[in-house]
């Protein structure tokens, strides 16, 4: 299943692109990604839940990078 491919950083509002290649057989809840923010270089550590793991749909995307 897809996963965000970024995310907002909660420390400087940047955003944040996935650095963790995706597993053979997909990501799954309970596994544990990493992100990076461009903007302040912090890293992120986030372990997926089942809300995760899944294409976002329209809405969700426009919420953020609209």
């Amino acid at each position: 299943m897809q996963i965000a491919a970024e995310i907002v950083c909660i420390d400087c509002g940047g955003r944040c692109g996935l650095l963790t290649p995706e597993p053979p057989g997909g990501f799954r809840p309970g596994d544990v990604v990493a992100y990076r923010c461009g903007e302040c270089l912090d890293r992120w550590d986030l372990e997926l839940t089942e809300d995760d793991v899944g294409e976002p749909d329209d809405d969700e995307r426009r919420r953020f990078w609209a």
